[in-house]
């Protein structure tokens, strides 16, 4: 990311919480890329349920002589239920520790 003329890396004067907030989040989802952080980043968020609630995509591809045509398609869609937002709290520490309560969906 190049500094700019005005000194601030890209950043609009006068942002919003949820505007920086997002900043952030794209700057460290370009900074971060192929680092395996992003599950754990939209977990944390709380964002997953709307990131990953998308379609899986596919391409078809076909030969035709020697030109190539590509076709986006949906493979089938994705559903990130709301519990894998939290992990399972195990059933040892729920043994060990009463007051503990499983979380939603677990």
């Amino acid at each position: 990311m190049a500094m700019g003329t005005d000194g601030m890396y890209g950043m609009k004067p006068n942002m919003t919480q949820e505007e920086m907030r997002r900043f952030i989040q794209r700057e460290r989802g370009v900074e971060l890329f192929m680092e395996e952080h992003r599950m754990w980043d939209a977990r944390r968020w709380k964002t997953a349920k709307v990131d990953f609630n998308v379609p899986i995509m596919g391409v078809k591809i076909t030969k035709t002589g020697s030109t190539y045509n590509y076709e986006y398609a949906e493979v089938r869609p994705h559903v990130f239920p709301p519990h894998y937002g939290l992990f399972p709290i195990l059933a040892s520490e729920i043994a060990r520790n009463t007051a503990l309560v499983q979380n939603p969906g677990w």
